[in-house]
């Protein structure tokens, strides 16, 4: 028994130091201090998008070596951002596969919390899927119940398409501002992001670092804290980050505020059109100013984000359903989406 449990420490020992191998430290725009994860050993690095400012972040390898690296990619809504550094041979992660997870398994987790480097903790996987509001505040709602005029301009409007705006990002390590949990969202046709939800603990500065599987498999980058649990983006959800980069973005045309509006006995979120880009993919399928946009396939809105985030995760020629309400009727229209080049063109 004795030997069994050494040959298993010293394994975790291994898996563990591979892991601090594959983190480095950001530093980026200021005297924070994150973490990143090496994705491709050309030197691709994976962060999050809350970790970075500016076009480019400094970053400390495991072996000491600084490097000044371009921010190449970022999305704020999904909270991920790559960094190139002009290196080669690097001791890139072992990508796992996220659809694999089951709730229960033990994680762990490399960081540099409160500015310790590599720090390694372990947990294990609370649940599969998006904490409701995690992360993204809403200072805009408009509560109304009158959706045939435009709501009061907020701080901003959501270009549905049209670019992706950043509502969540601060000063500092997002790690240290709790959200609301919710409830786990369906998947029949779409759904929102999911979250890998860890039970685990983090601090400032783990940001952007290795959420792994007992084997050290990579299957998700640490991005903040709900509750006490740790939230973390899937691999599988970073590898499309990562692949569309060069791909023309999903479009529909839409700029939307967000509403409160009644239905039965309740109010809900719901996105009011306030404009249709002519030619656009919601232009042919006959969107129009004032309707309230509620549900993406058969997920009711719970965030003005996202229908942006269910746009994110699409492709040019998809269909996206979606339900709506208009005078007053409730009615459910499929738009074909469009890209932003062809939006551009018309």
């Amino acid at each position: 028994m004795a030997e069994l449990s050494f040959c298993l420490t010293d394994e975790f020992a291994s898996v563990a130091e591979s892991l601090r191998r594959s983190t480095v430290q950001i530093r980026s725009g200021g005297d924070g201090v994150g973490s990143g994860t090496i994705w491709r050993s050309d030197g691709l690095i994976i962060t999050n998008a809350h970790v970075v400012r500016g076009l480019s972040a400094t970053v400390e390898l495991w072996d000491g070596r600084v490097l000044t690296g371009g921010i190449v990619a970022q999305n704020p809504l999904r909270d991920l951002a790559a960094i190139k550094v002009n290196a080669a041979n690097l001791p890139a992660a072992n990508i796992g596969n996220s659809d694999n997870l089951r709730v229960g398994e033990l994680v762990l987790a490399v960081g540099n919390p409160l500015g310790v480097v590599g720090a390694f903790t372990t947990g294990i996987i609370h649940a599969i899927g998006m904490a409701v509001g995690a992360g993204f505040t809403n200072n805009h709602t408009t509560r109304t119940d009158n959706f045939t005029k435009p709501a009061p301009q907020g701080e901003q409007n959501n270009a549905v398409g049209a670019g992706f705006t950043n509502n969540h990002t601060t000063k500092t390590d997002n790690l240290n501002k709790p959200a609301p949990q919710g409830d786990r969202l369906r998947n029949p046709h779409l759904k929102f992001p999911d979250f890998v939800q860890a039970d685990i603990r983090l601090y400032p500065g783990n940001s952007g670092g290795p959420l792994a599987d007992a084997s050290g498999r990579v299957i998700g980058i640490n991005s903040m804290v709900a509750h006490g649990l740790a939230l973390a983006i899937p691999s599988n959800a970073v590898e499309s980050f990562w692949q569309k980069q060069n791909a023309p973005r999903p479009f529909i045309g839409v700029t939307t505020q967000p509403v409160f509006v009644r239905l039965g006995r309740q109010q809900i979120l719901g996105l009011l059109v306030l404009a249709v880009t002519k030619g656009s993919a919601a232009f042919a399928a006959g969107i129009a100013p004032f309707d309230v946009l509620i549900k993406a396939g058969d997920d009711y809105f719970r965030t003005p984000n996202d229908l942006v985030r269910v746009l994110s995760e699409m492709n040019p020629g998809d269909v996206l359903p979606l339900e709506l309400i208009r005078k007053g009727m409730r009615d459910r229209i499929n738009i074909i989406v469009g890209s932003a080049t062809e939006a551009e063109a018309a």
